[in-house]
């Protein structure tokens, strides 16, 4: 049988293969093609220079061969490493909410805000006090009521330094629930501490027969600026605008 030209050595088929003849092509004509190991089947012309791809360690454990039973290692890992990524976010995110409540509920009972004053005491605490006679036309003017239910006393008042005292004492409402009473401190007339009652005095309140609730806010305790002999007076002002008097001191 003639052989076509077309099947000479190193032909080229219509895929772009390189041919060459054989014997039994000679007889057949049938065509075999170049045997290289850099040959590689790819949608166009055929390089032979061009080295086979580098496969990863992923595209290879995904077409070797496994036993009946194996697993694939790296789908394995990235099955466990995308189920446990989610955990560390969410750990991270419960965390900071209790860290943030507990912070908050810390700072609103250490910061628990004072409450305001009654435009009664604001008046008494603009007056000037010296005195008994100008205590008296104060409460009168801010529209105070004396009445002996609010009872208190001065316990202690120690020196700080040359110019500051620190003033120590009880006062308590014994006809109010336990409402903080406002205690305001005039030196030489003018009011330099206003302060409200906190804290209990079992000793008071047991002497009082106050409840527990009344006894929880009758002590107070404040620093202030009083010189040596200067003349210092303390009054105490119920929620209701009744006051009491607790005498007149002298700073020592």
């Amino acid at each position: 049988m003639a052989r076509d030209p077309a099947y000479d050595l190193d032909a080229v088929d219509l895929h772009g293969r390189q041919h060459r003849s054989s014997g039994l092509a000679s007889e057949l004509d049938d065509r075999v093609p170049l045997r290289s190991p850099h040959i590689r089947t790819v949608n166009g012309p055929i390089d032979l220079d061009d080295p086979p791809p580098i496969k990863s360690s992923m595209d290879a454990d995904r077409t070797r061969f496994r036993w009946p039973g194996e697993k694939r290692t790296h789908q394995s890992n990235r099955s466990n490493s995308a189920l446990r990524k989610p955990a560390r976010p969410r750990l991270l995110w419960v965390a900071g909410g209790l860290i943030f409540a507990i912070s908050f509920v810390a700072a609103m009972r250490l910061t628990k805000p004072a409450r305001p004053p009654t435009p009664a005491m604001t008046t008494l605490a603009g007056a000037t006090i010296s005195d008994l006679g100008r205590l008296m036309a104060a409460v009168k003017a801010a529209g105070l009521r004396g009445t002996p239910d609010v009872k208190g006393s001065i316990d202690e008042i120690t020196r700080l330094d040359n110019d500051h005292v620190a003033l120590k004492g009880w006062a308590a409402d014994i006809s109010d629930s336990g409402s903080p009473l406002a205690v305001m401190a005039f030196v030489d007339g003018r009011n330099t501490l206003t302060m409200e009652t906190a804290g209990g005095r079992p000793d008071v309140a047991s002497a009082l027969g106050l409840s527990d609730a009344a006894s929880a806010n009758i002590l107070f305790q404040g620093d202030l600026a009083c010189s040596r002999g200067q003349k210092l007076i303390v009054v105490a002002v119920a929620p209701s605008d009744a006051y009491g008097y607790f005498g007149t001191r002298f700073c020592p």
